[in-house]
């Protein structure tokens, strides 16, 4: 009886280890999505302004709630698969002993959202879906969020694993 209990135990603590990870991975990527909304509507918001067209502080918010009801749900489940393959990848490159383990999840979140920016264009006959991979600042902009992704889910994970 004793070893079944064990056996219970060790299962029960299994499971809940696996929902820590994925309920991080899952913030991971709704932090990832609600950095990328703003600098795809702000991008918009620029273009809108380079057409004369006046824009206001009501405007800017009406934008910013529409993409994040509109885009932030599509972006989130697109997002879910890269930045999945980009958590499992920094965490079985720990034995490079180069580099800190923040700065690895930090350099392959940030290489994999460039690559998601990157891939989204080349498949889709060269559109640029997400408005803000339009200009150079913008692709920055959508690299580093990535990298705060990843970088934000070692933390949290580090403070709860720890």
């Amino acid at each position: 009886m004793i070893i079944e209990c064990d056996f219970l135990t060790e299962k029960f603590e299994t499971v809940k280890i696996l929902l820590k990870n994925f309920s991080l991975y899952l913030l991971a990527t709704l932090i990832l999505t609600l950095l990328i909304v703003p600098i795809t509507s702000f991008s918009n918001l620029i273009w809108l302004n380079s057409m004369n067209m006046p824009i206001g502080i009501k405007i800017v918010f009406e934008v910013l709630l529409s993409d994040f009801i509109n885009l932030g749900a599509i972006l989130f489940l697109i997002l879910m698969i890269p930045v999945g393959l980009s958590l499992i990848i920094s965490r079985y490159t720990s034995r490079l002993p180069a580099i800190s383990d923040f700065a690895r999840y930090f350099i392959i979140s940030a290489l994999t959202m460039w690559l998601v920016l990157i891939g989204t264009v080349e498949l889709l006959y060269e559109t640029e879906v997400i408005a803000g991979n339009r200009t150079s600042i913008g692709t920055f902009l959508h690299v580093m969020a990535g990298g705060l992704s990843g970088g934000i889910f070692y933390k949290l994970r580090y403070k709860m694993f720890a």
